[in-house]
């Protein structure tokens, strides 16, 4: 196993988003950036929940974390669902 990241919390900060459990392995969610807009950091986040060809049943728990600068305001996540087509669309071509 790899070793852990070091983290410096006085400079840095974990943002998480999760989806809870799930039944498939059918759900996914990641972080696709974060900015600073009138005050608050955005945090811009992108799940699919419509499958995505072979799932298997079995009870998931979908999160993903990013290490962003520290900062002491606010937080809010913006969610936009996408369908399965669109998020390979986009792996694609990002090479993600």
């Amino acid at each position: 196993m790899p070793p852990l990241p070091e983290i410096d919390f006085s400079k840095e900060m974990i943002v998480v988003s999760a989806m809870g459990s799930r039944p498939s392995s059918g759900y996914l969610i990641y972080i696709d950036g974060a900015c600073e807009v009138d005050g608050q950091v955005e945090v811009f986040v992108s799940s699919v929940e419509d499958g995505c060809g072979a799932e298997l049943a079995i009870v998931t728990n979908p999160a993903d974390a990013v290490r962003l600068p520290r900062t002491d305001l606010p937080v809010v996540f913006r969610e936009t669902q996408l369908a399965c087509k669109v998020w390979r669309d986009r792996i694609t071509s990002k090479g993600r």
